[in-house]
């Protein structure tokens, strides 16, 4: 994942994304909220999930990219769709020592995800303070969704 979770993720829409801390993986059951776990049955994915922290340049949106593998495209698509019923990866919280600030609970977020061919995508953004994400016009969504949208894409030449 080290050639599609880059250090440094510049955008087709002009931004430009940095990663706080390194990749971080796990089975995708032991980072998955509860409904994601109940998408998972029937659908396991076949390598750990990959997940990076990045903020965009002023540091202030912070969005996690989470990559799964499947087996095939109808299995990552059924688990693409278990998204708009809740179904996501936990969200991950800035390392010590990014910069970022320390977050005392869970932030409300938004969640977006892409099916890629084999893959699912997502991008979970939040307010680097902690603070509510506003609505689904907002930067935090939008923010979210550009750098969400970049990776799908680069998935597609990884295939």
């Amino acid at each position: 994942m080290d050639s599609v979770l880059k250090p440094i993720v510049s955008t087709a829409g002009g931004s430009t994304f940095t990663r706080a801390g390194t990749i971080r993986t796990g089975s995708c059951i032991s980072r998955a909220d509860s409904d994601l776990v109940t998408a998972l049955r029937g659908n396991s994915c076949v390598d750990d999930m990959a997940s990076a922290l990045y903020t965009n340049s002023s540091r202030t949106i912070v969005v996690v990219v989470s990559v799964l593998k499947f087996t095939d495209s109808t299995s990552a698509i059924s688990v693409n769709n278990a998204t708009s019923r809740g179904a996501n990866p936990t969200v991950l919280l800035p390392p010590t020592g990014s910069g970022l600030p320390a977050l005392s609970r869970q932030p409300s977020v938004w969640n977006r995800s892409w099916a890629q061919g084999q893959y699912v995508v997502y991008a979970q953004g939040y307010n680097a303070n902690g603070t509510d994400p506003g609505s689904r016009d907002g930067q935090v969504f939008q923010t979210a969704g550009e750098l969400g949208r970049e990776i799908a894409n680069v998935m597609v030449w990884k295939g």
